[in-house]
Parts: C-alpha cells; sequence; structure tokens
C-alpha cells in the first residue's frame, strides 16, 4: 500500500504562481468574452426595440403648436416729461415673471372664455370615455371594500333620516369645469425664454391640431390683450388721482390767497400804508440821500481849494481856479493892460501920462477881479449849507420813514407767512395741473410690452409619440440593459476559465485543456474521433497522453486514473477519450470503470447484462468473462452492468491493487474512471492505488472550492495528482494563440 502511495506522485513540476502574477484587465479578452455574449446584448436591443414600438403604437398621437412674442425693449415717447406709467426694464427676472405669468391660472381663464365650448370640449376630462378598470384598480377596490367591511359604522336612531349636507366649499360644474380645463392646458403648455433674447416660446401640444394652434395663438393674444389692458387701467387710475389731486390743491390755493387779501386789507386799516409802499419810499429816500451827499462832498471839495489858494498865493491866484465869464474877461483884460504897459515902459517913465492911465485901470479891473471872487467864495460857502442842510433833511426822513418800516414790518410778519403758504401752493397746484394734463393725453395712446412675432399654424403631422424615435430610443436602452447583463454574465461567472486562473489559485498544473464539443453524450464524442481524429479535442487528448508517458527513457504510468471533484465534470468522456486514442496508437488498452454506484459507461455505450466487475470481485466469475471487448473503439472495458453492493460494503485497497497488477501484466495501458472524490470515498482507495491520479474540473462549473476541496482529500492520503485536466472548454476564450491553433488546425 505504501508503495502504491508514493507511486501516485505528479509527473509535472508545480507552478510557480509568482511567474504568472497577473492581475491586469485584458481588454481584449474583456471584448472578446463580451463578444461570446453577444446574443444577450442582440436579443435586449431586439425585446426593447419591440416594446419601445409596441409601447408607442398603442399611444393617442399628439400634435404640437408653437407661437412667439417678444417682450419690446424700445420706448415710444409722445411726451418730454417722465411717464406715469414707465417702460419695462427687460432683465432675466423680468423674462422669467412673463413666463409665469403666461402659465397662470388667470389667463389661462381668459384664454378658455375667449374660445368657443365645443373647441376645448375635447379636452375636458368628463367628455374622457372611461376606461376599464385595471388590476391595480381591481385590487385598490378590493381592499376599499375589505376596509369598509373592518371599519365600524355610525348607529343611527330608527326614523332617523340623515340629510346629505354639501360642503361649504362645494364648487358648481362650471367652476369645476374651467379647473379641470386649466389644469389640463398647463399640462400640454411648454413655455420657455428664447436663449438671452426678448422672444418667449409658447408651445401646446393636445390631441387635435386645431386645438394645438388656437391655443398657442390665443395664449398669446390674451397675455398681449392683458397687458395693454393692465396698462390702461393703471393710466386711467393715474388719471383719475392726478385729477382729484388737482382739484383739491385748487381748492387749498383759494382759501390761501383769500386768507393773504384778508391780512392785507386789515393791515392797511390800521398803518395807512403799506409794507411795499414803505419799502418803494425807502428807496427813493435813499438814492436822493446819495445825491445829496454827493452834491455836498463836490461843493465842500471845491470852497477848500480854493480858500486854500486864496490862503497861500492870495486872491490873484484864486481867479485862475474860478470858472466865471466875468472873472475870465478881467483877466484878459488885465493881461491885455499889463501888455500895453510893458511895451510903454520901454519908451516912457511912470509917470507918462499914458502909463498912469493904464495903471488907473489895472488897478480897477483888479478891484473888481477881487470883488468878483469874494462873491463865488461866498456862494461857494452858502452851496456847501444848502447841501449840509438837504442831507440833514433826507437823513432825518430817511430815520423816520425807518421807523414807520420797522412798525409795519412787524405787522406783517403773518401776512408774509401767509404770503409764502399761498407761492407754495400755486406751486404744487400748477405742478399738479401740468401733471394731469400730461396723464390725460398719454392715457389716449398705450402700446403693449409685447407683440406677436410667430403665429402658430395647425401641424400637419404628430408630434408625438414618435415610432421610429421611440423604437431606437428602446433599442439603446435594450442594447445598455443586455450589455449591462453580459457585464455581469462575464464577471459573475463560476468558476474558472483558463488554466493560469486555475494554477494560481490551486499551485497544480494544468496538463490539457479539453474543448466542449458538439457532441450529446460518449457514444457520439467517440464516433466524432474516429469520424475526425485531426480535431482540437483529439490533439489535446494527444498532448495529455504524451505528458504522461513523459521524458524519453522513463516508464510511463500503466494505470491512469481519471476522477473529479463531482459528478459531471466530463471525467468519463475524457477517460474513455483517452482510452480510445492508446487504442489508436496501438497500445492494448483497458478502461477500467470502479463507478460501481451508478456507471455512466453501461449506459453510454448500451452494454447488455452478463457477467462484470462486482461478478469477478465476488468470485462469481473469471476475469476474462469479466472483460468486454469493443472491436469498433478498439479497447476492452471492465465495467458494472447491474450496481449492486458488494459483499464488504465497499472496495479494499487489497482487491484494487491486485486487480491492477493482473490487469497490468495484461494491458499496456489501464485507464481508470473513478467516482468523484466528494460524493463518495471509493475514489480514495482507487487514487491510492493508481500510478497517476488526473483531477477533471469543468471549465465555468467547478468552483475553486470544490477543487481545493478535492485537492485536499487526496493530499490527506498522501497522494499528489499528476495534474489537472479542464473539461468543456471555450476555444474563443482562450485566447490570441489558441485561436491560431484552432484556425491551423481546421484548416488543414
Amino acid at each position: 500500500m505504501e508503495q502504491r502511495l508514493t507511486s501516485a506522485r505528479p509527473l509535472a513540476r508545480p507552478v510557480d504562481n509568482t511567474q504568472f502574477d497577473d492581475d491586469g484587465i485584458d481588454l481584449g479578452a474583456l471584448f472578446a468574452a463580451l463578444w461570446r455574449k453577444k446574443w444577450i446584448v442582440l436579443a435586449c436591443m431586439l425585446l426593447g426595440a419591440l416594446l419601445a414600438n409596441v409601447m408607442v403604437s398603442r399611444q393617442t398621437p399628439l400634435y404640437t403648436a408653437q407661437s412667439s412674442l417678444m417682450l419690446d425693449p424700445r420706448t415710444v415717447r409722445v411726451m418730454a416729461q417722465e411717464s406715469v406709467v414707465s417702460d419695462p426694464d427687460l432683465n432675466d427676472g423680468l423674462m422669467e415673471s412673463a413666463v409665469a405669468v403666461l402659465m397662470s391660472n388667470l389667463l389661462l381663464e381668459e384664454v378658455i372664455d375667449s374660445l368657443e365650448p365645443e373647441l376645448l370640449a375635447p379636452l375636458d376630462p368628463a367628455n374622457a370615455p372611461e376606461a376599464a378598470p385595471g388590476p391595480i384598480d381591481a385590487l385598490r377596490g378590493a381592499i376599499g371594500g375589505l376596509l369598509d367591511r373592518v371599519r365600524p359604522q355610525p348607529e343611527a336612531d330608527a326614523g332617523t333620516e340623515v340629510a346629505a349636507v354639501p360642503p361649504a366649499n362645494a364648487l358648481s360644474p362650471e367652476e369645476q369645469r374651467r379647473r379641470h380645463l386649466v389644469g389640463e392646458i398647463r399640462r400640454s403648455t411648454r413655455i420657455w425664454r428664447s436663449g438671452d433674447s426678448y422672444v418667449i416660446k409658447i408651445s401646446v401640444e393636445t390631441i387635435s391640431p386645431e386645438i394645438a394652434a388656437r391655443l398657442a395663438n390665443q395664449i398669446a393674444v390674451q397675455y398681449i390683450a392683458r397687458s395693454l389692458r393692465d396698462r390702461g387701467e393703471t393710466m386711467r387710475a393715474a388719471t383719475t388721482w392726478l385729477g382729484q389731486r388737482a382739484e383739491d390743491l385748487r381748492r387749498q390755493l383759494e382759501q390761501a390767497e383769500t386768507r393773504v387779501e384778508e391780512a392785507r386789507a386789515a393791515q392797511l386799516s390800521g398803518d395807512g400804508i403799506s409794507l411795499e409802499a414803505i419799502t418803494q419810499q425807502q428807496m427813493q429816500l435813499n438814492t436822493q440821500l446819495a445825491m445829496a451827499q454827493a452834491d455836498t462832498a463836490t461843493a465842500l471839495g471845491r470852497h477848500n481849494e480854493i480858500a486854500r489858494v486864496i490862503e497861500r498865493d492870495g486872491i490873484d491866484a484864486a481867479a485862475e481856479l474860478v470858472s466865471s465869464p466875468f472873472v475870465l474877461t478881467l483877466r484878459q483884460d488885465l493881461s491885455q493892460l499889463r501888455r500895453q504897459d510893458s511895451d510903454l515902459s520901454s519908451l516912457y517913465g511912470p509917470e507918462h501920462p499914458e502909463r498912469q492911465r493904464i495903471a488907473a485901470q489895472i488897478e480897477l479891473i483888479d478891484r473888481d477881479m477881487r470883488r468878483e471872487i469874494g462873491a463865488i467864495v461866498a456862494g461857494l460857502n452858502n452851496d456847501l449849507a444848502v447841501a449840509r442842510a438837504r442831507e440833514s433833511a433826507l437823513r432825518d426822513s430817511l430815520a423816520a420813514l425807518e421807523d414807520r418800516q420797522a412798525s409795519v414790518s412787524q405787522a406783517s410778519i403773518e401776512l408774509r407767512q401767509l404770503e409764502r403758504e399761498a407761492d407754495s401752493a400755486r406751486r404744487t397746484y400748477e405742478d399738479a395741473l401740468a401733471r394731469f394734463n400730461e396723464t390725460r393725453t398719454v392715457e389716449q395712446f398705450q402700446s403693449p410690452d409685447a407683440r406677436l412675432v410667430e403665429r402658430a399654424v395647425v401641424p400637419g403631422g404628430p408630434s408625438a409619440p414618435r415610432p421610429k424615435l421611440m423604437t431606437v430610443f428602446g433599442g439603446v436602452v435594450g442594447f445598455s440593459i443586455g450589455l449591462v447583463l453580459a457585464f455581469l454574465a462575464v464577471f459573475m461567472r463560476r468558476g474558472f476559465g483558463l488554466p493560469r486562473e486555475v494554477e494560481r489559485a490551486t499551485g497544480v498544473r494544468v496538463l490539457a485543456a479539453l474543448p466542449r464539443g458538439r457532441w450529446r453524450g460518449c457514444d457520439r464524442m467517440l464516433e466524432a474521433l474516429a469520424r475526425s481524429p485531426h480535431q482540437v479535442f483529439a490533439d489535446r487528448i494527444r498532448q495529455l497522453r504524451a505528458v504522461l508517458n513523459g521524458p524519453r527513457g522513463e516508464r510511463p504510468p500503466r494505470s491512469v486514473l481519471f476522477t473529479s471533484p463531482l459528478a459531471g465534470d466530463g471525467k468519463t468522456c475524457t477517460a474513455l477519450a483517452f482510452a480510445f486514442l492508446e487504442a489508436k496508437a496501438g497500445r492494448r488498452v483497458l478502461l477500467l470503470d470502479l463507478d460501481m454506484r451508478r456507471s455512466p459507461l453501461r449506459r453510454a455505450l448500451e452494454l447488455a447484462g452478463g457477467d462484470d466487475l462486482p461478478a469477478y470481485l465476488q468470485g462469481r466469475c473469471s476475469l476474462d468473462a469479466a472483460i468486454r471487448s469493443l472491436p469498433d473503439q478498439g479497447f476492452d472495458l471492465l465495467t458494472t452492468l447491474t450496481p449492486a453492493p458488494l459483499p464488504g460494503g465497499e472496495l479494499t485497497p487489497g482487491a484494487v491493487r491486485a486487480l491492477l497488477e493482473e490487469l497490468g501484466r495484461r494491458y499496456d495501458r489501464v485507464v481508470i474512471d473513478a467516482p468523484p472524490l466528494l460524493s463518495g470515498s471509493e475514489s480514495l482507495i482507487c487514487c491510492g492505488e493508481a500510478e497517476a491520479v488526473l483531477l477533471a474540473l469543468r471549465h465555468r462549473a467547478t468552483t475553486a472550492g470544490q477543487l481545493r476541496d478535492a485537492l485536499q482529500r487526496l493530499r490527506d492520503m498522501q497522494i499528489e495528482p499528476a495534474g489537472l485536466v479542464m473539461t468543456m472548454t471555450d476555444l474563443r476564450e482562450e485566447g490570441v494563440r489558441h485561436a491560431a491553433e484552432y484556425s491551423y488546425v481546421h484548416g488543414a
């Protein structure tokens, strides 16, 4: 037994996981895996497109009409003054407010009132046909009825009839209809601002193209009419208020002016003169006083100058300052006489009669001139005295007038206050009257804040639903769902996909990866191998044979055992194909079926009853009688034809060892099909006696836990498998190198 255990050793070195550390994502492999799931994506895409098309075909067609209005930023001024109602300053807030007004129930009610009731009848929910109750409605009704039966009912007195009292806020049928229509129009209308412009788009989508066009146009028209009406009402209210205000101010002005006149009359009757007259007289006296002061100064200057010359140079020198004609004549005569005397002095002496006569005349003229200058100086003194007297009189008069003005001003304080109030009332009245006249003029000329720039027309075709677009959209959604499902199918697959994944997880080398064939049973598999001996599956079995035979010079294992963690992993077909190709290679091969609980080979090869392995082990027949020859396949078979328990209940190591020794003397290779490791204990006994143990795992089916449990059971018995065999693999998942191999094999 110990010798057999040590003989079941691996034929290949353990895998060094550090050499195959590949945690990256292979995009090519991922795309290839998704491509293999293309039927899921295609089916989901077709299903989504079909469902979308069916849903669209059951929907009622809708028609869309669109109109546009523009809030006009331009200003038309017919008056130079600022208007009472200012023009709008268009900004984002005002544009959003206009959109909100267009969707308000007040405007929509005006739209409803402006249209014919027959036109809006299709939009009235009361005219809609009653739909058949669905399963949800039926369930809701059933739950409501159950609650009504469970809920306690109020007891009513006998003979008392409870009258139905309508609620206080009950609406009339017409009001309910209006509310329903407003809600329906709101759901069918979409209003938005066109970019950063002043244009507002109005789109209405209904079941009738005529209703859509009429509603789109009427909403815009009613908004324009409402804005014009609101401006007109505001202007009329402003005009009325200004008129009343002007009338009130006129009455206040009349009262103020009446009080001023009464105060003036009372002042005149009390003082005899008004403050204005005193002020005027004061201005005249001030003027006269200024003139008198100027005359006094002039006379004083003249008098002082002549007196100063006389005092310094004599009276003769003062003659030059006097501008009197008589003095001027005297000065001329005096000058002529002195010139004559000068001429005679050269001829005659002083006693000459002529010179004495001239001297007498000179003295007479000098005396007259002195007398005349004295008279002029006396006159200047008189003029100075008169000027001073006049100035003093004017000063006295002005002082008296100022005293009187002070007394009159004291009495005029109330009058001046009344005059100021009257002036203020007059200015206010004039401003209000001018504003009233301007407003009354502007009231006759009003323009709306918006104007229609695009009129909605009756649409020629439905806008929704769009069968082609929705079908494409459904296909896109289905494609996305299918792609997600394909991703999930790729990333959530069970088991292992590639040999390197198995080797990285277990540390045991995979000796062969057998692709999935298109046959349905082991018998069909043998027929396919006989018909096409160079297919990929056959070549992979040959690679397994080459690995098991080992290097040249070493003795290959005589007994090769195939087992698996669980049933259905493909070990039986693998053992059958291995035996078939060994026989085709000219070896004497026996296929030993040790799965005595249920032999799949008996059903696969359609064997009838007779002597079999249990009969030989029980001593009821010879080994030759128990062995079945299969000429068509080229190998012999020792199996269980009629499942029956052994007398001891299970196989014993000694019986298996003796059987293998006997078969080893007769055959070149004994291929053993053992039961699954995790399903029974017989496999461990069989594996301990075989020279090479191969563990089969199914592609994308055998999990890592199952494989580790199976390997652990072997290692608990100190059995190391010769290697692993992956079955039912997908050639497309193995990568570029294997695809090239596939093309090479089938292209030969």
